[in-house]
């Protein structure tokens, strides 16, 4: 998605996380958002984080998230924090 190459829609108000460092380089930081899936289960669902890149990479990505160093993928984008 990112160098054009794959084509799909992404949600319109997240763009991929490899596109907001290419636009904003000048950025050392981004906001992600943590929403709770439910009140019967310790999956979280974190926002700011869309991307084209492979899920390994997406998991070591989301590791690198202070907090996170534990987290267990249940799918992309939901993890359980240990």
């Amino acid at each position: 998605m990112f160098n054009g190459r794959i084509q799909g829609l992404g949600p319109r108000y997240c763009p991929s996380i490899e596109d907001k460092v290419f636009r904003y380089p000048d950025k050392i930081q981004h906001h992600l958002f943590l929403e709770r899936e439910g009140y019967e289960t310790n999956e979280i669902y974190l926002g700011g984080m869309s991307s084209s890149l492979p899920v390994d990479v997406q998991e070591e990505m989301i590791r690198n998230v202070k907090g996170f160093e534990k987290c267990k993928s249940n799918e992309i984008c939901l993890c359980n924090r240990i």
